[in-house]
């Protein structure tokens, strides 16, 4: 009888169809949207790699290379263009969402607790506010997270070094997804160290051989294409400096200006983490909670640690934020079903609660504005899309080998859009803070080299305003944006 009781429900199928079938079709009303600055640099970075160029080498990125094996598979097997990006991501959102419930299903064979992680999910996941539209790393970074906590969270005490190995093979992918995930790797540890009961050194030496396989795959990779310093540099070296920064007393305040916002966009998480916390005094020998717990905290610290904090870094810790309020839903309901006479009104009162927290979500996250207007991301990202398509216009026909642009100083998705390469190796500026070495060439690419094509923003060139003029004419402009085209560029 009890194997029956841990069979899926035919409700439960339903339920997940609905779900799946509403995330599609929200997620898929995003197509139109353009490329926001670190979504360029990757699409601009996936699709040079499918022309043989190596990514570090041949052009410079700070964040770790899945993502950009990312684009390039959703590129490859759907199509070049942003609709094929958006489809990708909608699919691989839909099966973090199954992996979500997959987790909540096996650990605690409560199909009420499972079904609600996978609703909060969807909920948290498709936050305005915190750019759960787009296609960064902090989205593609989830599933390796739920993955990880999946298969150390196993009891299975037959398969516990695969398990433990496996569960640092994907502790590793999300560190190589996204950075922020820089700490995770503790969680699981420390998880072995306090949680299981048997055969700690040997289970810790498994997860350590599947996580540091992964680096150490990567490393050999880089070193393949000789691409290893390159890679060291952009990926340690530069964020290495600014943790440096940070530890001088330059830490950032951002994380700490956001805290507001989240609060009011989330009101039902914070409450889930404030009662996870209780519980790790009072249910001490609850390692799912402390998994849980501990890996929402992990990812709180490193994008604390993170350079800039943009919106999109919060969405790691939505499959944490999902699993964490369907515990809390879930006690509530045990504690109003205690009295007999509260018992009838429990699902009345919980799912008055939900309906309320939901309307919220909805109303703070501008998800009404969004389906009326059908704007989501940022102006002048709209306007590099259609500078490029200005460019596009112009250089029909085959092109040509020295047909190239010159954007200043972040605009990463012309490229991807105009199907040109970047003047110079960086194809966005900011990281010329740093390598001031390099920011001469860069800029060469324009004075000296005379790119045939050149994008600035108005607000940032006044220093080559003069030299713009002499030697390019204005081809288009926007409100933010100005085109320019070499004369001598036929």
């Amino acid at each position: 009888m009890a194997e029956k009781k841990d069979l899926i429900k035919p409700i439960e199928i339903v339920f997940l169809f609905i779900l799946m079938v509403f995330t599609a079709i929200f997620r898929m009303q995003s197509t139109h949207i353009p490329l926001d600055l670190s979504e360029g640099a990757f699409a601009y970075g996936a699709t040079q790699m499918q022309h043989g160029v190596v990514p570090y080498k041949d052009f410079f990125e700070h964040r770790p290379p899945i993502i950009l094996y990312v684009y390039k598979t959703a590129f490859s097997l759907l199509g070049n263009s942003v609709e094929s990006l958006r489809l990708f991501t909608t699919f691989y959102c839909i099966a973090s969402m199954l992996l979500i419930y997959i987790f909540a299903r096996t650990v605690w064979r409560c199909a009420f607790t499972a079904m609600l992680a996978a609703f909060f999910y969807v909920c948290y996941q498709h936050s305005f506010i915190f750019q759960g539209l787009s296609a960064n790393t902090a989205i593609y970074a989830q599933l390796p997270i739920v993955a990880s906590l999946l298969f150390a969270a196993d009891r299975d005490v037959k398969y516990a070094p695969v398990n433990f190995c496996v569960s640092g093979f994907f502790a590793a992918t999300a560190l190589l997804t996204h950075l922020a995930a820089f700490f995770f790797v503790f969680v699981p540890a420390a998880y072995i160290l306090f949680y299981t009961e048997k055969h700690r050194l040997k289970n810790m030496l498994w997860f350590l051989t599947g996580y540091a396989a992964v680096l150490a795959a990567t490393a050999l990779w880089a070193l393949f294409n000789k691409s290893f310093i390159d890679m060291y540099t952009g990926v340690v070296v530069y964020n290495l400096a600014l943790l440096k920064r940070y530890a001088a007393g330059a830490m950032p305040v951002a994380p700490f200006n956001w805290m507001p916002v989240i609060f009011q966009a989330n009101i039902i998480p914070f409450i889930a983490v404030i009662y996870s916390a209780v519980m790790l005094f009072l249910r001490k020998k609850d390692g799912i909670n402390f998994l849980l717990f501990s890996g929402a905290a992990s990812l709180c610290l490193g994008i604390l640690f993170s350079k800039t904090v943009n919106p999109h870094y919060f969405l790691v810790l939505a499959p944490l934020a999902a699993f964490l309020s369907a515990v809390l839903v879930r006690d509530m309901y045990v504690l109003l079903s205690r009295d007999m006479e509260i018992r009838k009104y429990a699902w009345i009162i919980l799912a008055m609660f939900l309906v309320l927290n939901t309307a919220v979500l909805a109303k703070i996250n501008r998800i009404g504005d969004f389906l009326r207007n059908n704007i989501y991301t940022e102006e002048i990202f709209y306007e590099e899309r259609a500078m490029a398509q200005a460019v596009m216009s112009y250089g029909a026909g085959p092109a040509k080998k020295d047909n190239y642009i010159f954007a200043y100083p972040d605009m990463p998705g012309v490229y991807y859009y105009a199907g040109l390469k970047s003047a110079s190796r960086y194809a966005y500026a900011y990281p010329l803070g740093y390598f001031t070495k390099d920011r001469q060439k860069a800029t060469d690419a324009m004075v000296q080299d005379r790119a045939p094509w050149v994008i600035v923003q108005k607000d940032r060139y006044g220093d080559y305003m003069n030299f713009l003029n002499d030697y390019y004419g204005k081809t288009a402009e926007s409100k933010n944006l100005v085109l320019y085209r070499n004369l001598h560029f036929q």
